[in-house]
């Protein structure tokens, strides 16, 4: 269990990393992730996302989402490294995120590994214990959803 003392009180972080491969190579798998508008398209439980300001998805792009039980959440690319690595930091009332993606090629593909790290905050406190024992039901779903949307892409 990893928790963490914040003004003096400990609280529950829900922690998952799940790794899986895909077939198509890193630059695709980075840029379709890279842009959070693309969520939409395989994540039932985003109800939107725009991105803010103008020109490409990179450093410091800047994301407004509202996702269906953690509400509104401002999410920030950082540490952007095309096609390897990426890092969201997210951040909303209800919820924070912090969000790694690794990708490595793999057999003509990639080796996909996702870290998330998630606070409640706020009303949804009090249900950290649950989002930590479901997070890695989550997470099993994810390849296949992730799958489908990048070959439907």
């Amino acid at each position: 269990m990893l928790t963490t003392l914040r003004k003096g009180r400990f609280v529950t972080l829900a922690t998952g990393t799940i790794t899986f491969d895909v077939d198509q190579p890193p630059e695709v798998v980075f840029d379709y992730i890279a842009d959070i508008r693309n969520e939409a398209s395989w994540l039932k439980d985003i109800r939107s996302v725009e991105k803010v300001g103008d020109g490409p998805v990179g450093e410091g792009t800047v994301f407004e989402t509202d996702y269906r039980m953690f509400g509104r959440m401002r999410i920030v690319l950082h540490d952007c490294r095309r096609p390897s690595h990426l890092v969201f930091d997210g951040e909303g009332p209800r919820m924070w995120m912090h969000f790694v993606m690794d990708v490595e090629p793999r057999d003509g593909g990639s080796r996909v590994t996702f870290a998330l790290d998630m606070r409640p905050r706020g009303v949804l406190r009090p249900l950290g214990p649950l989002l930590k024992a479901g997070l890695p039901r989550e997470l099993a779903k994810r390849p296949e959803q992730f799958r489908a949307a990048l070959a439907s892409a």
